[in-house]
């Protein structure tokens, strides 16, 4: 069941046991308040234990650079082993990979356009994570 952040900007849901899922809603605007309302709902979700993330971005959906630059510094990772973006459009596709080429997230964090891929990837990096 999805989790408001409180500006219904970006809902959180538990997928499964390690797998947080973050929505975007389309033609947002994200700023940093969003990004720590969604962090401390993912926090809740996984009782503070270690969890990869799905962000399903939304189409015309965009984040301003303070909330790229928090969501990639090294304060913000806490419990959060990977990070796994799933696109959707080719705007989508620029900001996700402008804030991994300019903000260099402080975990593993890849793009993906099919959620199945993304889920498969993060399934082994939680896997892993747990070795």
């Amino acid at each position: 069941m999805p989790v408001d952040s409180g500006q219904d900007i970006i809902t959180a849901c538990l997928l499964e046991e390690g797998i947080i899922q973050n929505t975007i809603k389309d033609k947002s605007y994200v700023r940093v308040s969003d990004v720590k309302k969604v962090k401390d709902l993912n926090q809740k979700l996984s009782d503070n234990q270690p969890y990869c993330v799905l962000i399903r971005t939304g189409k015309t959906s965009s984040v301003t650079q303070e909330a790229r630059r928090l969501v990639a510094s090294k304060e913000f990772v806490k419990t959060t082993i990977a990070k796994a973006i799933v696109v959707e459009g080719a705007w989508s596709r620029i900001i996700a990979n402008l804030y991994l080429r300019v903000n260099k997230p402080n975990m593993t964090t890849k793009i993906f356009e099919k959620p199945e891929d993304a889920i498969d990837w993060l399934r082994i990096e939680y896997k892993n994570f747990k070795l």
